[in-house]
């Protein structure tokens, strides 16, 4: 089993039972920011790794914050039926299910409600 799937797992248990911090025990440096009941559907234009953009439907479950200091959202969609992580450096825009654009500044601190000062730092 590869990192990737032992974080999936780790964050998939704190998913279900609501650990406040995530990743102490096991050493991946994730702590939770806030958890959204229910879920925040959105669409998001995102890069991954490699490049590739893609829209997807997301149902964003919490927002994390790692050690090193990037944020992630930490989500479900309808493609893959599995928690997923999105670094939100790389979120390119986002939109509501019914397409209407939402600034990304607007949708970290008024839909996620993640304070300023944790997206503010040139990365968002």
């Amino acid at each position: 089993m590869g990192a990737v799937e032992v974080l999936a797992i780790v964050l998939i248990v704190a998913a279900v039972y609501g650990f406040r911090t995530i990743g102490r025990s096991n050493s991946r440096g994730f702590h939770q920011i806030q958890r959204y009941s229910p879920p925040v559907d959105v669409v998001l234009a995102y890069r991954n790794e490699s490049g590739v953009e893609s829209a997807r439907r997301v149902a964003v479950l919490r927002s994390l914050r790692h050690e090193d200091g990037r944020l992630y959202l930490l989500g479900f969609t309808g493609s893959r039926n599995k928690p997923t992580t999105y670094r939100v450096d790389r979120i390119l825009n986002v939109a509501t299910v019914d397409g209407e654009t939402i600034d990304r500044h607007r949708f970290l601190t008024d839909w996620l409600a993640i304070p300023r000062k944790l997206w503010a730092t040139g990365e968002a």
